[in-house]
């Protein structure tokens, strides 16, 4: 086995920037309150599953779910969030951990009871990473 690469260590460095700001996009989206953009960080048969246990399968029952409560119910809310880890497990599976938090609709600071524990993997399809899962 050849010992890592100064071009192996950059090519890591630019894979791990990369599944960071893909979390980024995720946060923003909601911040945006766009169930369209949140729903393509997503792949295609991506699944997310909330805080309450309930799994969204595909982009689609992600928009659908999503887009009636960013016009509504949480609509004015913000996320905000800090990847705490990223691991490889190949060249294009990443697992990901973050501590998430709410910023509720009207206030300035996220309410420590309303922080989470995610996990994320984020998988590279045709050289972009996604989101093949997701739990809050």
């Amino acid at each position: 086995m050849n010992p890592p690469t100064s071009e192996t260590h950059l090519s890591n460095a630019a894979n791990e920037a990369a599944v960071r700001a893909l979390y980024q996009q995720l946060m923003d989206a909601w911040n945006n309150g766009s169930g369209d953009d949140y729903a393509v960080t997503f792949a295609e048969d991506g699944i997310l599953v909330g805080f309450d246990g309930t799994a969204f399968n595909g982009r689609q029952e992600i928009v659908s779910f999503h887009q009636p409560l960013f016009d509504k119910w949480l609509k004015g809310t913000r996320l905000t969030g800090d990847v705490t880890r990223v691991q490889f497990l190949t060249a294009d599976i990443a697992v990901m951990h973050a501590i998430g938090s709410t910023i509720m609709r009207g206030k300035s600071k996220p309410d420590p009871a309303r922080d989470s524990l995610q996990t994320l993997v984020a998988v590279r399809e045709h050289g972009d990473w996604k989101l093949a899962a997701f739990q809050n």
